[in-house]
């Protein structure tokens, strides 16, 4: 009996977190990150360490980073704070080199928002990617300043 009710409880938590989270990479608008880091809160509760969840959330918080108010906490307001956390968080977890940019991704931007345009450049350096992939790309010309990328 309690292990059929454990199952039940069980199947009921995983399919509460099985809804479609945003992605943070199709819309820089406050209100997308805002509402992803909401719906972020219950599945990382669950899953403190997923690199999959820690990645979005580090992206919304690097998203209301770069729509800051350019007066306010030079121009990064509180959520650079927030995402540097959980880039630490996520690379303690991960235990070692990201395997793809992908994977890096995250925390690459953090690292260019504190200012390390030079070693993010190095890090895309690492790896075999195809430099017109558009993750790569973007990391460049934020990393370069150089707008042709």
């Amino acid at each position: 009996m309690r292990h059929t009710l454990l199952g039940l409880l069980a199947a009921i938590v995983a399919s509460a977190y099985a809804v479609e989270l945003p992605d943070p990479w199709s819309d820089c608008q406050p209100r997308t990150a805002i509402t992803l880091l909401a719906a972020l809160r219950a599945p990382l509760d669950a899953k403190p360490d997923d690199q999959d969840l820690l990645g979005r959330a580090i992206m919304a918080y690097v998203n209301l980073s770069l729509g800051g108010d350019p007066a306010l906490d030079g121009a990064c307001g509180p959520w650079l704070g927030y995402a540097r956390e959980l880039a630490e968080r996520r690379a303690r977890a991960r235990g070692g080199e990201p395997a793809t940019l992908a994977d890096a991704a995250p925390e690459l931007w953090v690292r260019l928002l504190d200012g390390d345009a030079v070693g993010t450049t190095a890090m895309l350096a690492r790896w075999d990617t195809d430099p017109e992939q558009p993750l790569y790309r973007a990391l460049q010309a934020r990393a370069t300043r150089d707008v042709r990328a």
